[in-house]
């Protein structure tokens, strides 16, 4: 008996260790590599809306209109006696004048660039049969498979 129970635990534990290589060699499941572009959907805040600007009030004044200028003044501000205004040279109103054209310069630049990089970072989805074309501006950049 003796016996049968040392044959019993040592054939159990082999069993148990090779039965898979006993049924026959198995090979794994082949791995399947599938690549995609994937579309991110990118976030575009919008434009701020557009400035709302007050004329202000201009007074051309020389020493002919200088006292009407000032009683006029006056009677704006609501005070008796010396009214307070800001006065500009014509060099001054110049300087003026090109500093607010090169701000508009600035501000127009930096909206194109808004918008070409919303442009560029907006996925293009054609229709169902359509052929695939990108209405996105150039970089620059040519294709070699591009036809000349």
């Amino acid at each position: 008996m003796k016996q049968n129970h040392k044959i019993t635990t040592l054939i159990i534990p082999l069993i148990l260790i090779s039965s898979c290589s006993l049924t026959g060699q198995r090979l794994p499941n082949p791995v399947e590599i599938q690549t995609a572009p994937i579309e991110i959907e990118i976030y575009h805040p919008p434009l701020p809306s557009a400035i709302k600007l007050e004329r202000p009030d201009w007074y051309v004044v020389s020493d002919q209109n200088v006292d009407e200028f000032m009683e006029k003044v006056a009677k704006i501000q609501g005070v008796e006696g010396t009214p307070t205004f800001f006065a500009l040279s014509p060099q001054g109103y110049e300087k003026m004048s090109g500093n607010l054209q090169e701000m508009r310069r600035y501000i127009l630049e930096q909206k194109e660039i808004i918008v070409y990089y919303k442009d560029v970072t907006t996925p293009d989805r054609p229709y169902e049969g359509e052929e695939e074309t990108s209405n996105r501006p150039s970089v620059g950049i040519k294709s070699p498979f591009e036809e000349k």
